[in-house]
């Protein structure tokens, strides 16, 4: 399959010169993104394999290590020139592309904004829902209003604070 599609294989790597995800590359040199993904995926695998192996690839096994190197070294060109264009703009002030593009695609290799947020100790944080709070409350009212007596004009300012603080 690999053979037949030379062409828009071709295609696809140039496509990649534009920072184009590979999914976006393949779609429009007229591929699935599915199978182009699978052959990286065999290539790095197969490059693996031969890297500590003293055994010569197949011929199909050899295309799709080649493809696999252009296609990372196409993206690491991309992620090259943008990761330039940044450090450039230091003095030109036109970099927000590039870091737009260095935080999409290139997350993985530390150029991301995201900021992750936990609860104490890294634990997930504890969210409490309005409705389940609010029936907290009146259970709590409730209970002291059988202690104490009829605290109706008490239990309606509480619940209204209490709505107030759940916004």
């Amino acid at each position: 399959m690999l053979m037949r599609n030379t062409a828009k294989i071709v295609e696809m790597v140039e496509a990649l010169d534009t920072g184009a995800t590979l999914s976006a590359a393949a779609e429009f040199a007229g591929l699935r993104a599915a199978t182009v993904k699978r052959w990286v995926q065999q290539g790095e695998k197969l490059l693996e394999h031969y890297d500590s192996s003293d055994d010569e690839p197949l011929f199909h096994e050899r295309k799709l290590m080649e493809l696999t190197l252009d296609v990372n070294r196409r993206m690491a060109q991309v992620e090259m020139r943008a990761a330039q264009t940044v450090m450039d703009a230091q003095q030109d002030g036109e970099w927000k592309a590039a870091a737009w593009i260095l935080e999409r695609r290139f997350k993985h290799n530390g150029w991301s904004a995201r900021t992750e947020v936990t609860g104490a100790d890294g634990e997930a944080i504890q969210v409490e829902d309005a409705e389940k709070r609010r029936a907290r409350v009146e259970q709590a009212l409730d209970e002291l209003s059988a202690r104490v007596g009829d605290v109706e004009e008490f239990k309606a300012e509480v619940i209204v604070e209490a709505e107030d603080d759940a916004a």
